[in-house]
């Protein structure tokens, strides 16, 4: 859904120069009263990465085939930020939420290719936990971690130290027609990554396979429920990090109607569903949710629903913390 093969993808990253923007003398000069703070960053990201060997080890040597993602003909490992590799190092102003960019997904098998936005591209939007989260000390703490991870990569890449690739991910946001409601999941106590916390139903694309298709692969998977691959609609992408297993995604967010299927949920990786109406979302993004929204839950017999309404004080947006998120509803 976003455009050419990876051959010509290939033949515009490698014209790029990421970083190399010149800045403005007043950003220069916020990223300069901060330097000590990044390079505080960076030592403890340093320290984490190497008492985290055990497992950022076998994430980097896993076989499974998955796509990853390349800036200016770079192969995007764990510590990486996307945004500061296309150039926005300036501490993120109250109001940036998302930045534009380009994006290219080859048909068949090969990197997504993440590209400064230009004229005559198609625009993408972008973002990351420092832009999402509220509260400028909170969004210059995790500013300040992100940039201390992207040192911390590119230290342990100079020095040959093994880091895991960044995986794509494609996550669906399901509307039933017959209740007039997003569907929205809790994933289970050790379900893998966001462990406990509601998102939308999602997962890694494969290799080869198109990240629409992987939506609507996970969408059956974790509730049963069809969406048509080709008719999803691309909403924006999303970059996170799960420190604990030495993992980071770039999520490519659709949406889609709901076609077919019977609700049953994942009993390894789902716990619950909540029915997200429009009063349900407004309440929600008005700052003052109160009330419930419908939902289900797995039952005591295999592949039995059982209704269990779902508080929407549990659904506000989950804050970021340097090494962890939750609760509340994951981004």
């Amino acid at each position: 859904p976003f455009g050419k093969p990876a051959a010509a993808c290939g033949a515009q990253v490698s014209r790029i120069s990421p970083g190399a923007m010149p800045l403005p003398l007043g950003a220069f000069l916020r990223v300069g009263i901060r330097l000590p703070l990044f390079l505080a960053a960076a030592i403890l990201c340093g320290i984490w990465a190497i008492w985290k060997r055990p497992t950022r080890l076998p994430r980097a040597g896993s076989q499974r085939l998955i796509r990853t993602v390349q800036v200016a003909g770079h192969r995007v490992i764990f510590g990486d930020a996307l945004l500061l590799l296309l150039g926005h190092w300036t501490p993120p102003q109250p109001t940036e939420h998302m930045f534009e960019v380009s994006m290219e997904v080859p048909d068949g098998p090969g990197p997504v290719c993440v590209l400064p936005a230009s004229e005559g591209t198609k625009k993408r939007l972008l973002s990351e936990a420092y832009l999402t989260n509220t509260g400028s000390f909170r969004r210059e703490l995790l500013f300040a971690s992100s940039v201390g991870c992207h040192l911390m990569a590119a230290g342990l890449r100079h020095c040959g130290c093994a880091l895991p690739a960044m995986r794509v991910a494609a996550v669906v946001l399901p509307y039933l027609p017959d209740k007039q409601a997003l569907l929205l999941t809790r994933r289970a106590p050790r379900g893998g990554s966001y462990d406990s916390m509601w998102v939308f139903p999602g997962g890694v694309a494969e290799e080869g396979e198109a990240p629409a298709a992987a939506a609507a692969r996970e969408l059956e998977e974790e509730t049963g429920l069809l969406v048509s691959a080709e008719k999803l609609r691309f909403l924006c992408a999303y970059q996170a990090r799960n420190e604990p297993n030495f993992l980071t995604y770039l999520m490519l967010i659709y949406s889609g109607n709901v076609e077919g299927g019977k609700l049953r949920l994942q009993q390894k990786e789902v716990a619950q569903a909540a029915f997200l109406t429009h009063e349900a979302i407004s309440r929600l993004l008005s700052g003052a949710p109160r009330g419930e929204a419908d939902g289900v839950a797995n039952g005591p017999a295999s592949g039995d629903l059982v209704d269990r309404p779902v508080p929407l004080a549990d659904l506000c947006l989950a804050k970021d913390s340097l090494f962890r998120t939750g609760p509340g509803i994951g981004g």
